[in-house]
């Protein structure tokens, strides 16, 4: 690859606090709200996730019923094994 590039833009891992802080705001950019030990817990579970991971898991998880039930669990792996 080095022969065809004359650049490369390094990005580093996201942190824990990061990864936390994302999903908190795209939780809050659908209306809903997680406990913070859920919060915590998909945190942690998103270790090698990118944002864009991160904002899909979300609209994926984040369903209208999910919303309206005012109680977010992020706990179905099946709905995080496609990352």
């Amino acid at each position: 690859m080095e022969a065809v590039f004359d650049r490369f833009i390094r990005v580093p891992k996201m942190i824990y606090g990061t990864r936390r802080l994302l999903f908190r705001h795209f939780i809050e950019q659908h209306g809903a709200e997680i406990e913070e030990t859920e919060l915590s817990a998909v945190t942690i579970i998103a270790d090698k996730y990118s944002v864009n991971d991160i904002k899909t898991v979300c609209r994926r998880v984040l369903t209208s019923h999910r919303v309206k039930r005012n109680k977010v669990s992020f706990y179905r792996s099946h709905e995080l094994d496609h990352f």
